[in-house]
């Protein structure tokens, strides 16, 4: 699939969608989600270290450290639930 493509499929501008291929512009997790169905792919398909690194780490060593005790636990919470 081309660029172009991809972005008009993902509503972005082909120079975004370059960008975000070479590291230049952040990929925001709903853009990712956009990616992976247009491509008609799992999160996973393109990510192929997660399931290794997740099934190998608790919870909390998936979230960065940098982030405030707060934030971090927020996301603790998010990923406790989703495992529900």
């Amino acid at each position: 699939m081309s660029q172009a493509i991809l972005a008009s499929a993902i509503g972005l501008t082909r120079t975004s969608v370059s960008n975000i291929e070479v590291g230049r512009q952040k990929l925001l997790l709903h853009t990712f989600l956009a990616i992976c169905i247009a491509l008609k792919m799992k999160p996973n398909d393109l990510l192929p270290w997660l399931d290794e690194t997740y099934s190998s780490a608790s919870d909390e060593q998936l979230i960065p450290r940098n982030l405030s005790p707060t934030a971090r636990a927020s996301i603790l919470t998010m990923i406790q639930k989703a495992k529900r």
